[in-house]
């Protein structure tokens, strides 16, 4: 999970959005969806898959998902695209490891 200290995220743990019923968001793949519905205990139905990181984005801004979840090089490429847009951003990432 990834979080920018001070930007104050509304999500805080990775249980947080199940508890919430909330819907999350990934990139195309069977390894994360797997991960999300099985191991983490998601509803499929609160699940979406995205093909780019220009969806992503527009899917977190619109609120249309409260999380995404992403394997490390699409988390890269993500973060790359929203340090673009705003270089302040990087400097306050703080990356967490998920082990299943």
């Amino acid at each position: 999970m990834l979080t920018a200290q001070r930007l104050k995220p509304k999500i805080t743990s990775v249980e947080m959005p199940r508890n919430m019923n909330a819907t999350v968001g990934y990139c195309n793949g069977l390894l994360v969806n797997h991960y999300l519905n099985d191991v983490l205990g998601f509803k499929s139905i609160k699940v979406n898959s995205y093909n780019s990181t220009h969806r992503h984005a527009e899917a977190l801004n619109s609120g249309e998902i409260a999380a995404i979840f992403l394997e490390v090089p699409v988390a890269k490429s993500f973060l790359l695209s929203a340090a673009r847009a705003s270089s302040e951003l990087e400097r306050h990432l703080k990356w967490e490891v998920l082990d299943s």
